[in-house]
């Protein structure tokens, strides 16, 4: 997940993906291991159930999100199974916002067609900011 690099791990959703139904699994993903590594797990497990085992030490876990997320996510819910979700609307819209991906990329990603991915973030952009969103968002070529 090299393209997810290099930001600072917070476990605060930005404005723009508070309208998100974010559920209580990213919600506590979220609060434990912080935004951008949630996102990488999603975006590696996403629809698939992980086990949280009592050391993250060579787990698939740590090759996802590092060491220190995996042993934070362990501490946090050491022998719980979650059902990691896709959340692709948010993610996607995370991956444009914060690191200004292309819509192509972002829908190799997340799995889904790039016309997929524009809907998601034109429906994502409040109406005074949607003529300015579609406008670049059509332009955007990365």
């Amino acid at each position: 997940m090299n393209d997810l690099a290099n930001t600072n791990n917070n476990n605060r959703v930005p404005s723009y993906l508070a309208e998100y139904p974010w559920g209580a699994v990213s919600n506590n993903l979220i609060g434990s291991i912080g935004l951008e590594k949630t996102v990488e797990l999603i975006l590696a497990r996403g629809g698939s159930r992980l086990s949280i085992p009592n050391n993250s030490a060579g787990t698939i876990i740590e090759n996802i999100i590092g060491a220190d997320a995996a042993r934070e996510l362990c501490r946090d819910f050491c022998g719980e199974r979650f059902d990691i979700p896709k959340e692709t609307p948010a993610v996607a819209t995370w991956l444009y916002m914060e690191r200004s991906m292309s819509q192509e990329k972002i829908a190799r990603l997340v799995g889904r067609s790039r016309r997929s991915v524009q809907l998601y973030l034109n429906r994502d952009f409040s109406k005074s900011q949607q003529t300015n969103a579609v406008f670049k968002l059509e332009g955007s070529r990365k």
